[in-house]
């Protein structure tokens, strides 16, 4: 019986090695490198890249912008940047550096399907999966340390004075988060699921003043809030290990001291280095409403941010059926995208440096007779802000227009 058994156990598993060997030897194999007909039209000047991309880059300026996001300059500015990481090391004749990039960017700008990419610049359906987060991982890993690094608390301080043109000093950014929607992730049951009823994965982002993102986080589960997601972030854990604020200092025109901090709406728990609106509407005196009004007048840059992102970079509007790594991925170029487009329209408009890290050194008030007080309850530093706010010394006029 034992025999028997032994020689059963065999058979199947030399049943098995054989059908392992029979699907390695029908794997399937590319019919060709190029189908013919691309190639063919390539070498013959047909497709959107040489046919509308390049006349529009060479004769009309205000097209190619409403194709790209971007101006020419612009678009060669960066484009020589991550020429030498876009060039192909190949035998064979490989996609041009500027068309694969004019690609995806066109992808990233307008959200066209992969299949009317791929139509549209004449090269391969497959050849385009592959191409978009190849193109996205370089805009990351090229641009991202310049463009998405985190502020150092000499930027940050730098930022804060920005903020003051908001009547909110010592504010070093807005902080928020947006859902971004995905294909449901298989074996991922709710954890994608949002509030809202789809599919999402979390962005949790903080910008300056000109709606520039100074630090996300992207990929956090649908189903939490806000608070959980930063709470669960590198970013919350720098703030929270004092790595990154600047030292307190005082506030315009008087001799209190005061942190810097964060500004978020009211899903964020309420910290000496992120500050929240009032929520006893019940009990709210004038000093607690104009605190809430001028705070709500800072956050709002946030959601313009985000609004700007989604409108500028359409791909950001609709479901990304990538798996979650490469929608990240794909995401954050578009976040890279953004910063860089911001930089070059300040230094275009007023002759701004390329990134507020190159700012000038901000001013040094010097105010004498001051109590400092290094440990600020965070209850208590937003009560100080609110009377600070109603005092002569940091009233503005049209706080009490809306209140």
């Amino acid at each position: 019986m034992d025999n028997e058994r032994m020689r059963n156990l065999c058979l199947i598993w030399s049943m098995y090695e054989r059908v392992i060997v029979i699907n390695e030897q029908t794997e399937k194999v590319r019919r060709w490198w190029a189908k013919p007909h691309l190639i063919h039209n390539y070498l013959n000047g047909y497709g959107g890249y040489r046919k509308v991309f390049m006349y529009f880059e060479m004769s009309d300026e205000e097209e190619f912008f409403n194709f790209t996001n971007f101006t020419v300059h612009e678009f060669n500015y960066v484009y020589d940047i991550l020429e030498p990481y876009l060039r192909k090391k190949s035998f064979r004749p490989s996609l041009p550096p500027e068309l694969r990039f004019a690609a995806v960017l066109n992808y990233l700008a307008k959200a066209d399907t992969i299949k009317k990419n791929a139509w549209f610049y004449n090269v391969g359906e497959s050849t385009m999966y592959k191409l978009i987060p190849e193109v996205c991982r370089i805009i990351n890993e090229v641009l991202g340390p310049k463009y998405m690094k985190f502020p150092s608390s000499t930027d940050f301080r730098r930022i804060a004075e920005e903020f003051d043109e908001l009547s909110f000093p010592h504010c070093i950014g807005a902080i928020d988060g947006r859902h971004c929607p995905v294909r449901a992730p298989e074996n991922s049951g709710s954890a994608f699921f949002n509030y809202k009823k789809f599919f999402s994965i979390i962005m949790m982002a903080i910008c300056d003043r000109h709606e520039r993102f100074t630090w996300v986080n992207i990929g956090g589960y649908g189903s939490t809030n806000d608070a959980f997601t930063f709470g669960n972030s590198d970013g919350c854990e720098l703030f929270e290990n004092n790595q990154a604020l600047p030292a307190p200092e005082i506030l315009p025109n008087s001799n209190i001291v005061a942190p810097f901090y964060l500004v978020g709406d009211g899903g964020f728990p309420l910290k000496n280095y992120l500050l929240k609106p009032y929520m006893n509407t019940q009990h709210m005196t004038p000093a607690m409403n104009v605190f809430n009004y001028r705070l709500s007048h800072v956050r709002h840059i946030i959601e313009c941010a985000f609004g700007r992102l989604r409108n500028q970079w359409a791909v950001n509007h609709q479901e990304l059926a990538w798996k979650i790594n490469t929608t990240e991925q794909i995401i954050y170029s578009t976040v890279c995208l953004h910063n860089y487009k911001i930089t070059m329209d300040l230094h275009a408009e007023r002759g701004f440096r390329e990134h507020w890290i190159d700012a000038p050194t901000g001013y040094v008030e010097q105010v004498h007779n001051i109590e400092i007080d290094m440990e600020f309850n965070p209850n208590q530093l937003r009560h100080t802000l609110s009377q600070y706010f109603v005092s002569p010394a940091g009233s503005v006029p049209w706080q009490w227009e809306h209140i």
